[in-house]
């Protein structure tokens, strides 16, 4: 990119300051000399996130690839001329770049015929436009996020019951249990919320005397398991106050045990939400 890099890299040692401090300030001196200038050029120490899972890796490497197209700098990623892209989309690329991970993945797809651009494309999601920018806005909230338990694998392409076994699991581990990372982003959620309002219309559920409309629960809840949002980015989300978001939270956790209506409407809202990026999670474990 024009100001920044993006690297999606392994340090099987553990020394992955060190790396980027060689890597850094080799560049940095050759951008000097050949430019006849001085100081810094690098502005601060570089940010890192972990991947631990192998649906995210997927997310993170189109994550990669669309920036200079999202930055307007070309239309395809393979256009660009810095980026990892062309060489996997190609059979002879940079010989610093490690390729056996993707080459795996898309050697069964080369063996059924399918050209290896176009097999590239179709796995990490270049050619579909909505699941790529499901991918860019997962992979932003993450990195936004400070949380670590990441269940992105378990819930991707998952039935409706086993998200409802996954929610009901979490109902039970108390308010103050730790979010997961982000498996979708609130934008992806509410498209979710509104598309199940406008097809199963309106829709109200009894907890401890009280009436509540499900699509505000749902949306609590599931901005906090599915989205990663801490209870004050809930309450502004929701504009309530915190205590009200607390408590909503804690009739959807009540509600998801002791109604299996309500349990089955929330885990296929939480399914759609995933549903942009489920696609890609099959062609994963197909690969």
């Amino acid at each position: 990119m024009t100001t920044h890099f993006h690297l999606l890299l392994e340090s099987p040692l553990g020394e992955l300051s060190e790396a980027m401090r060689v890597v850094e300030n080799t560049y940095s001196r050759r951008f000097n000399r050949l430019r006849k200038r001085d100081g810094p050029l690098v502005r601060a120490r570089f940010f890192s996130k972990p991947v631990r899972s192998r649906g995210y890796r997927f997310a993170v490497v189109s994550y990669i690839d669309l920036n200079p197209v999202r930055a307007r700098l070309v239309s395809r990623p393979e256009d660009y001329e810095f980026s990892s892209a062309r060489s996997h989309m190609f059979p002879v690329g940079h010989p610093w770049l490690e390729r056996g991970w993707i080459s795996s993945i898309l050697r069964e797809r080369q063996a059924r015929g399918q050209v290896l651009s176009e097999a590239y494309r179709e796995v990490f999601g270049c050619s579909d436009s909505s699941a790529a920018q499901a991918s860019a806005e997962l992979v932003e909230q993450r990195m936004r996020s400070a949380a670590e338990l990441d269940p992105l694998d378990d819930l991707i392409g998952a039935k409706p019951a086993a998200i409802r076994a996954w929610l009901a699991s979490k109902a039970r581990l108390a308010d103050g249990h730790r979010i997961n990372l982000p498996v979708c982003t609130p934008q992806v959620l509410q498209r979710a919320l509104n598309s199940d309002a406008k097809e199963r219309g309106a829709w109200y559920v009894e907890d401890q005397s009280e009436v509540f409309r499900g699509h505000v629960l749902a949306r609590i809840a599931l901005l906090r398991e599915l989205c990663g949002a801490t209870w004050p980015e809930i309450a502004r989300a929701a504009g309530v106050p915190v205590g009200r978001a607390r408590r909503l939270g804690e009739a959807h956790s009540r509600l998801v045990g002791t109604s299996a209506a309500y349990a089955v409407r929330v885990s296929g809202i939480a399914q759609q939400a995933m549903q942009s990026i489920m696609d890609r999670g099959r062609v994963l474990r197909r690969g």
